[in-house]
């Protein structure tokens, strides 16, 4: 199969050149997810994150991620609704590692003709390992992210190296757990099939936001 990824902003593409690829995208999810939230899958949860992310095949989007970028040093952060459901214990485990640098896994979503039933691989673990490299390429210290426990979400990130922190969250009527991936704890999907075609797709990304490609310098400090 003839696979592309795309990076792009999710609030607004740079070029007008993707404006189709980024209303497809936000076209699956809402199918995709609007009976999973329960009726309520509004734009503001897309406009919210940083990046949405895309798989196309044949000119069709088969796949997406979205992410979001989370600094605990700042209190708007610490106080939004993203954190409402955590435990003292899960706060604990994420500053006594001095995990400031979050990057938020969202809305992992397959279209039902390429589940790996249908492909004879998960283009879902796909795009989680594909979102740990953005992660990596950001220089943020881990990923997190909350996994729908009925469709196994949770056991899919266990492969690559997140770490179930809480257990028993509910989220519209769905059991998750708040899962975290160390940067230094990432690892390769046992499937090889899935680790070849995270290369490829990487190595190959469209990256319309170009943040992939830089490097970050979090030295320079500002004096208040």
């Amino acid at each position: 199969m003839n696979f592309k990824y795309f990076i792009l902003s999710s609030r607004m593409p740079h070029s007008d050149n993707y404006l189709h690829l980024y209303n497809e995208i936000y076209d699956l999810w809402e199918d995709i997810f609007d009976p999973v939230l329960n009726g309520q899958a509004h734009a503001d949860s897309i406009l919210d994150t940083d990046l949405c992310t895309g798989i196309v095949s044949d000119g069709k989007v088969i796949g997406c991620h979205f992410y979001r970028f989370l600094n605990l040093k700042t209190t708007s952060v610490r106080q939004c609704s993203y954190f409402k459901d955590l435990s003292d214990s899960s706060w604990s485990f994420l500053t006594e590692n001095n995990f400031t640098k979050l990057m938020s896994l969202e809305f992992l979503l397959v279209h039902p003709d390429f589940r790996k039933s249908k492909v004879g691989f998960s283009l879902s673990e796909t795009l989680i390992s594909l979102g740990l490299k953005i992660m990596q390429s950001t220089s943020y210290h881990a990923g997190i992210g909350t996994a729908r426990t009925v469709v196994k979400v949770d056991q899919s990130t266990h492969k690559v190296g997140f770490i179930t922190v809480q257990e028993k969250i509910d989220k519209f009527g769905n059991n998750c757990s708040f899962m975290v991936c160390p940067a230094n704890n990432v690892k390769k999907n046992p499937d090889f099939q899935v680790q070849r075609t995270v290369q490829l797709l990487w190595e190959n990304r469209i990256d319309e936001t170009q943040l992939t490609f830089a490097k970050p310098d979090f030295s320079q400090e500002i004096s208040a």
